[in-house]
């Protein structure tokens, strides 16, 4: 037995799965609690936009994966959302700086508060917000499902 399969064989993770973990550590900076191999890179490693296209590229390139059906634009937006900053966030802050000034300065009721109350509710039902129901509609890939691509040689996992 060689000693990359005894190693493989002590942490109960395959070769593959072993070097795709240590490639995410090594790409995404993961602390020990997130370098697990059923991490899902939306969900739980926060990938999005920009910052998850170059990840999946550089995880292709590293292990020679076509992941072209995974790239393609309209598969890539149900596994990933938009980048982190919400692009309503600047118009919610505007918004919220407006009418605290106005509140503070003696030209707007209190009362006004409730368009700010409103406000959040409209950014925070938006997909673009971390935090919103963007994360929770998106399929899961995780690290293991690149270890099957690794496996493959391309993207396998179904495209729904």
């Amino acid at each position: 037995m060689n000693p990359h399969d005894e190693l493989a064989a002590g942490t109960g993770l395959t070769l593959v799965q072993q070097q795709v973990l240590a490639f995410a550590q090594a790409q995404l900076k993961l602390k020990p609690r997130e370098a697990v191999i059923d991490a899902r890179l939306l969900h739980d490693l926060g990938l999005t936009g920009r910052r998850a296209d170059a990840f999946i590229r550089a995880f292709g390139q590293q292990f020679n994966v076509n992941c072209d059906a995974l790239l393609d634009r309209q598969e890539w937006n149900r596994y990933f959302g938009p980048e982190r900053f919400p692009r309503r966030l600047p118009i919610f802050l505007c918004l919220a700086l407006l009418i605290t000034a106005m509140i503070l300065g003696g030209q707007l009721d209190a009362q006004w508060l409730w368009l700010l109350v409103v406000a959040g509710i409209w950014l925070a039902r938006s997909k673009a917000w971390p935090m919103g129901r963007g994360r929770s509609d998106m399929l899961p890939i995780t690290l293991l499902d690149l270890a099957e691509a690794v496996e493959e040689g391309a993207w396998v996992k179904p495209l729904r």
